[in-house]
């Protein structure tokens, strides 16, 4: 009857055995897939995020482009002072020119009167 027992006992611990090292097999299983599943996301996310570095980068490198040939064309625009210094300046030709405006309005008249003398002297 020990021998009966014990032969019960080893086939209990053997299927006990069985049990745990299939549950390892089972979770071992588990975790490479999750591991592989980990790295195929992370290796994405990467791939994502270095095609998303490039274009920024791209991006970047065309608006500094932009930006300095925007500064370039800057420094060629008139500064306040200088627009008053025009304003000034068109401000006395405007002067210059009603002066003149006179004097020629004048000079018109008197061609005129010229004009007509001449005409009633030669009737």
């Amino acid at each position: 009857m020990e021998y009966e027992a014990l032969n019960i006992w080893i086939d209990v611990g053997q299927f006990v055995l069985t049990g745990v090292i299939a549950s390892w097999f089972y979770f071992d299983g588990r975790h490479r897939v999750t591991n592989a599943r980990i790295v195929k996301m992370k290796d994405e996310s990467q791939k994502q995020m270095d095609a998303f570095s490039r274009r920024m980068d791209g991006l970047i490198s065309d608006h500094s482009q932009r930006l300095a040939r925007i500064e370039n064309d800057l420094m060629h625009v008139p500064t306040h002072g200088d627009l008053g210094t025009i304003h000034e300046k068109i401000n006395d030709m405007n002067a210059s020119m009603q002066a003149n405006g006179a004097v020629l309005g004048s000079i018109a008249k008197r061609l005129e009167g010229m004009e007509r003398f001449m005409i009633e002297r030669n009737r």
